[in-house]
């Protein structure tokens, strides 16, 4: 492979650029996946993993002022957010192509938009371009990307990341380029980080390194000019058989994204489906014999040994489904409280079975007395989803504007949410009741995280 073949890293690039919008069904995709990630960094910031990982940075560097305008203020803050969205498990999906986006390209462009006091609009047609990017060149790599072990949401991720900070920052085609070319050539993380405390840091990382590309290039550091197709670039070095011309035709990939319903891996979600509707059929769970889920040989991981965390459980079919059964969801709350040792969720999980086998999936649950109830596995999840994906994400902004002062029962209506300065979402989002904000600080020789007044 030559990298006078293809311009894909132009072609990418170019969606940097702020000369052309993205059409409608993009931009409704984006102010989804915008929301969910608001809502899931929201929630992550009181996670242990979130508090321990920004102690350390705040040893080796003291934490900036949130929204301060300085370039280590936005890389800081990309990187933590990207691990608080990452923790939840719960923002978008593209079925086409199995990337979750949020925790990298959305903080990355958050980020990079408090940095230059940009409106959530201008934020939201970032997001956009910045997914784009990334599942067209998921299209290029193919799906012997992931099978050699990369884990794409992150590699692709942080190139649509840096794409999205350059497009806000308003760099010329040649800038954004060479901030994609500082990504790509920093890309990395790998597969087997799904289902532990490293997949989430590894999401922040990108995101960071995201904006950190952008800012580097607009201050002129130069990268090679074909990170991408070239002889040593990623579609020589991180799969096998790339089509250098994929993924640019057919419309905007991006406004096929959904919003998952539960803050679990993206295969459990059709079980999960099934599982809340077999719940409404059974009643009381005390009838309930036994459960078999029936799944294709290359669902992940379900073993019998219990998850030893909420970064194992989130990735783990049984506890995800007595989860699902119990409670009739699976949030992102349940985990951060830890749900692991519940009795009955243990006593429950041993009675689910996973059996492998090509063909229909779905569950079958024994009831005492002998009758059993079937209930396939709904392959229709995505399109429900997409169904309610503008409804679900805007109503999750408006609760994070009220609890943060802005709006309705906070004080008069809501104003539109595209017009907003972006530094007044992120407020509500880091706030306590409109009161505190998250910050590091010592105690006990140890670091931490507390809400503290303002």
């Amino acid at each position: 492979m030559h990298h006078v073949v293809s311009d894909l890293s132009g072609r990418i690039a170019r969606l940097a650029n702020r000369a052309s919008d993205p059409p409608p069904e993009a931009l409704e995709a984006a102010a989804a996946i915008v929301g969910a990630t608001l809502a899931s960094i929201a929630t992550g910031y009181r996670d242990p993993l979130v508090a321990a990982s920004t102690g350390v940075r705040e040893a080796l560097e003291p934490a900036p002022e949130w929204g301060l305008g300085g370039g280590a203020s936005a890389v800081w803050n990309a990187t933590v957010c990207g691990t608080a969205a990452a923790v939840c498990e719960c923002a978008d999906f593209h079925p086409g192509s199995d990337l979750e986006l949020g925790a990298v390209v959305a903080t990355a462009a958050l980020a990079t938009g408090e940095l230059a006091g940009s409106r959530y609009a201008d934020v939201i047609a970032a997001v956009a371009a910045g997914c784009e990017a990334a599942l067209r060149l998921h299209a290029v790599l193919g799906p012997a990307h992931r099978a050699r072990g990369w884990d794409p949401s992150v590699t692709c991720g942080v190139v649509g990341g840096a794409m999205a900070a350059s497009r806000i920052l308003g760099t010329d085609e040649h800038t954004s380029r060479m901030a994609l070319s500082l990504a790509a050539t920093q890309a990395s993380g790998v597969g087997a980080a799904r289902g532990s405390a490293l997949g989430p840091l590894q999401h922040g990382h990108a995101a960071g390194v995201a904006v950190e590309s952008a800012l580097l290039a607009r201050a002129g550091l130069h990268g090679p000019e074909a990170p991408l197709e070239g002889r040593r670039g990623m579609a020589q070095l991180m799969t096998t058989g790339a089509d250098l011309e994929a993924g640019g035709d057919g419309g905007w990939l991006v406004a096929g994204a959904v919003l998952k319903p539960f803050a679990c891996a993206w295969e459990f979600q059709a079980l999960l489906v099934a599982a809340v509707a077999l719940r409404r059929r059974i009643g009381r769970v005390d009838r309930l014999a036994g459960v078999t889920a029936t799944v294709a040989p290359a669902e992940p991981r379900s073993t019998a040994v219990p998850p030893r965390d909420r970064f194992e459980a989130q990735h783990d079919l049984r506890h995800c489904l007595a989860v699902c059964i119990l409670d009739g969801h699976v949030s992102a709350g349940q985990l951060l409280r830890g749900d692991v040792p519940r009795p009955e969720l243990a006593d429950l999980r041993r009675r689910i079975r996973v059996v492998r086998r090509r063909g229909a999936a779905g569950l079958t649950a024994r009831l005492s007395g002998g009758l059993v109830l079937r209930e396939a596995r709904r392959d229709d999840w995505a399109r429900d989803a997409l169904a309610r994906r503008a409804e679900v994400a805007e109503s999750a902004v408006r609760r994070l504007l009220r609890r943060g002062g802005i709006g309705d029962d906070a004080g008069g209506p809501t104003p539109p949410i595209a017009d907003l300065p972006l530094a007044r979402i992120m407020g509500a989002v880091r706030s306590d009741r409109g009161r505190g904000r998250i910050t590091p600080r010592q105690r006990g020789g140890g670091e931490m995280l507390e809400s503290r007044d303002r």
